[in-house]
């Protein structure tokens, strides 16, 4: 069982030590803030983008930067379900991607 960094960006010691596979390399740890910031300029700037377009690249665009130990999936799900949201002008959702991704969650 390996450490978790909590209410902090990933340093580059992260991942269970002894069972390390790499199948995606992540930024440095020392280019994450650099890297937060940019996806949040583009997130928060208006733009003519097909809102469920820019809600997949929301959610793969903070996927790529894995800034934290746990949790990015969640976070990047709760992204996406932002810029829908936005993107309705509703103050209700019917909907959620972690929920909708949950239910064939044993097939993958």
């Amino acid at each position: 069982m390996a450490k978790i960094m909590v209410g902090a960006w990933r340093d580059d010691s992260s991942g269970p030590i002894g069972r390390e596979r790499v199948y995606f390399q992540a930024p440095d740890a020392s280019k994450i803030a650099h890297e937060m910031k940019k996806f949040l300029k583009w997130f928060e700037t208006e733009s003519e983008m097909d809102p469920v377009l820019k809600a997949g690249l929301a959610h793969l665009w903070f996927l790529t930067i894995h800034p934290i130990d746990d949790g990015n999936g969640r976070i990047g799900r709760a992204i996406a379900d932002l810029a829908l949201a936005r993107s309705e002008h509703c103050s209700q959702r019917f909907y959620s991607l972690s929920v909708t991704s949950r239910s064939p969650k044993a097939t993958y």
